[in-house]
């Protein structure tokens, strides 16, 4: 049935999607006495943070660990979770590339990007000239940064430092974050706070040599013992009204009420917030913003393959020493990286057993998750197999795709960004 426009409000926030993002912004609103609705359409909530495991291991499908920093820090605090926190191994700190065959310790510490066997000489002798290198103009000369100061990740790179830093540093690190393209991610949108220190101290040297002056802390590195979806459970746990496996088909505006409808419910609210990924926000938002909003499902995504294995520790010649590895896109591996769950944090994988998260697609290789999971499995034991030393097939293995997974900040992002800031308004 369909409310007439003159229809008294059902709450004052309507929320749609019950993500971390969703969550959190009810629980807050909740908090300020405020009667809010959250409306997702999975049966459960949390959105891409999802753990799964049973017999002892436990895997984590989506994000891995978080800092306690922040906003999230806080958001832990006001939910009493700080008991229920773990925090990672300290050995968790080392990070490996692969390189030539072997896995090689990316430097924690500046120094150590001067010894790094990662690099040839001529590298670090670019890297002791970058403080003398000119930050790019903004303007709209095709050797300098558009407009906006817009520049592919992959041009600064090579730009500031050359091109052996972004084949086995930056390159990685944006297949990490993004499973994205460094030659078309945005350094302004992608890497804000590496595109700031240029901007205000005119080198990355300096600006690292300051922040670490500065004390800047990066927070602690945590989970949960049964997962990181203990959060997003703790959150629904606390909204009086969220309502699962509810898809909103329509979004209208009528004297000043949002009207919220689906499948056999209806919502109405003087304030909406639409959290849900771009394509479905563009799509949600049409009506209301006579079209507007269709720019959103245009944003650039990388599909992701999430690889979860169990292997016997003695069939694992690698020590595991740390976080993980990630595989540059000029060497041999088709995987873009592993992580070491437990390594990195206690009860991932029962005694005498180590687990391990392997990642591949993204938006460098996109068909690799055209082939059956039996080929994906394939693939990773190959690859690891070289990087590893793994032998024989593992006792757990199970594959989940997300299609789409991340957002990509590239080149032209402004428009987005332009895009969201109308619809708020």
């Amino acid at each position: 049935m369909v409310e007439p426009p003159h229809a008294d409000p059902t709450h004052d926030v309507v929320v749609v999607g019950g993500g971390i993002t969703g969550l959190s912004t009810a629980f807050y609103l909740v908090r300020r006495g405020l009667r809010v609705a959250v409306l997702e359409e999975a049966s459960e909530a949390g959105g891409v943070i999802r753990s799964t495991g049973g017999e002892g291991w436990l895997f984590e499908l989506g994000p891995n660990t978080v800092m306690a920093r922040g906003d999230l820090k806080q958001l832990i605090t006001d939910l009493r979770l700080e008991a229920d926190l773990i925090e990672s191994n300290p050995a968790a700190r080392r990070r490996f590339v692969f390189q030539r065959g072997r896995l090689v310790e990316l430097p924690s510490r500046p120094l150590g990007l001067l010894r790094t066997p990662l690099f040839p000489l001529s590298a670090k002798l670019r890297l002791l000239r970058e403080p003398w290198v000119r930050p790019l103009e903004t303007g709209n000369d095709e050797s300098e940064a558009g407009a906006d100061g817009d520049e592919s990740i992959a041009d600064f790179v090579r730009r500031r430092v050359g091109k052996p830093w972004l084949d086995y540093a930056v390159g990685p690190f944006t297949s990490g974050v993004y499973a994205g393209d460094p030659e078309r991610l945005s350094t302004r949108w992608a890497m804000s706070k590496v595109w700031t220190l240029e901007r205000r101290f005119g080198s990355l040297l300096r600006g690292v040599w300051a922040s670490r002056r500065s004390g800047a802390s990066r927070g602690r590195m945590i989970s949960f013992p049964t997962g990181l979806q203990h959060l997003p459970r703790a959150l629904a746990a606390s909204l009086p009204d969220l309502q699962l496996e509810s898809r909103v088909e329509t979004i209208e505006s009528q004297a000043g009420i949002f009207q919220v409808r689906g499948a056999g419910f209806s919502v109405s609210a003087p304030q909406l917030v639409v959290t849900t990924p771009a394509g479905a926000t563009g799509r949600l938002l049409d009506l209301i913003s006579r079209g507007r909003s269709r720019t959103l499902a245009e944003l650039p995504q990388a599909s992701l393959a999430v690889v979860s294995l169990g292997y016997r520790r003695d069939r694992v010649a690698h020590p595991l020493d740390g976080f993980g590895f990630l595989a540059p896109r000029c060497e041999p591996l088709r995987i873009l990286g592993c992580l070491f769950p437990s390594s990195v944090f206690p009860g991932r994988a029962p005694a005498g057993r180590v687990a391990l998260s392997v990642f591949l697609g993204g938006r460098l290789d996109p068909e690799v998750l055209n082939q059956s999971d039996a080929d994906l499995l394939a693939v990773v034991e190959r690859d690891l197999e070289v990087a590893l030393g793994t032998r024989g097939d593992p006792e757990r293995a199970e594959v989940t795709r997300w299609q789409p997974a991340i957002p990509q900040y590239e080149l032209g992002h402004q428009r987005f960004v332009e895009t969201v800031r109308s619809l708020e308004e």
